[in-house]
């Protein structure tokens, strides 16, 4: 149901709040004062969270809305809760306030309105909430997706294969982290809502798939019998070979090529880690009850 504020002066629009409160009613929850306020009660504060929590506001346009202040109050606190509003002019020869004059307004001056603009007013509601339903069930699928993937790339894993590189010795589960990290996000269905997301994410793919390429062509699994860790090229050669071809690999080219390479490996994870962070700001920007505390 679409939560629906009415805004409104008493002294030239409570019959027409009244009766689009009982139109509306039936269908979606609304708010109309006259109705819910109980005497004695705290009223500018039931009316803040009454706006805080709705998704539209109708908004009664007349020269004394305008000139109320408790009506001016209520339009601007939903305007900065960026709630929907939908504007309906009773009086004519009106002059609209700048925040509403960019939204087109429905007319209704006689006592009924024209089921034309009723038409209008429901098309409206209908619209949006279509649209918030659809909303809400985009960031649901993009939450558990979410969920999916980022047990394999969390800040915490980072945090240990960075480790790993500056020992030298990576896991090979960390690795293998990646590896089931891009099966899901190679499945159909595996792709956010968000696009922003689903940009940044695009991103973080194409790092994670270099840095990939690089562990798999110049680092070697260690030790021999239970392949537990990567070492890189260079190390590997020196520990595999006896100690005067050793020699002989440290002066060598290939020796320079792989200690390049460690260092390619090394700009490629600054990289990812970049790439990351930005994600993470995104997470944060549009699926913030996402993370635990010790991610943030």
């Amino acid at each position: 149901m679409t939560r629906i504020f009415i805004s409104y002066n008493r002294q030239d629009g409570a019959d027409k709040a009244e009766y689009l409160y009982r139109l509306l009613s039936p269908v979606h929850i609304v708010f109309y004062d006259k109705e819910i306020l109980p005497a004695g009660s705290n009223w500018w504060n039931e009316i803040e969270l009454e706006i805080e929590t709705c998704s539209h506001l109708i908004f009664l346009i007349s020269p004394r809305s305008l000139e109320s202040k408790y009506c001016m109050d209520e339009l601007e606190l939903a305007l900065d809760h960026s709630k929907i509003i939908l504007p309906i002019l009773i009086a004519k020869d009106v002059e609209l306030k700048p925040n509403l004059k960019h939204i087109q307004a429905i007319e209704w001056y006689d006592q009924y309105p024209e089921p034309r603009e009723l038409r209008k007013l429901f098309t409206k509601l209908s619209e949006e909430s279509i649209h918030a339903r659809n909303s809400q069930v985009a960031v649901e699928a993009d939450h558990r997706l979410l969920s999916i993937l980022w047990k394999f790339i969390s800040s915490q894993i980072l945090a240990k294969f960075e480790f790993g590189l500056e020992n030298r010795q990576i896991p090979l589960s960390l690795t293998e982290n990646f590896g089931q990290y891009f099966y899901y996000r190679n499945l159909a269905e595996s792709k956010f809502h968000n696009n922003i997301l689903q940009n940044h994410f695009k991103e973080l793919d194409e790092a994670l798939a270099e840095l990939r390429g690089l562990l798999w062509t110049c680092w070697y699994k260690h030790p021999p019998n239970n392949r537990q860790y990567l070492i890189p090229s260079y190390m590997y050669e020196s520990l595999e070979q006896s100690e005067s071809n050793a020699q002989i690999y440290l002066r060598s080219d290939k020796y320079f090529e792989d200690m390049l390479k460690f260092q390619q490996t090394v700009e490629c994870f600054q990289n990812v880690r970049q790439k990351h962070s930005i994600v993470v700001t995104a997470i944060l920007t549009y699926l913030p009850s996402f993370f635990p505390y010790e991610e943030k």
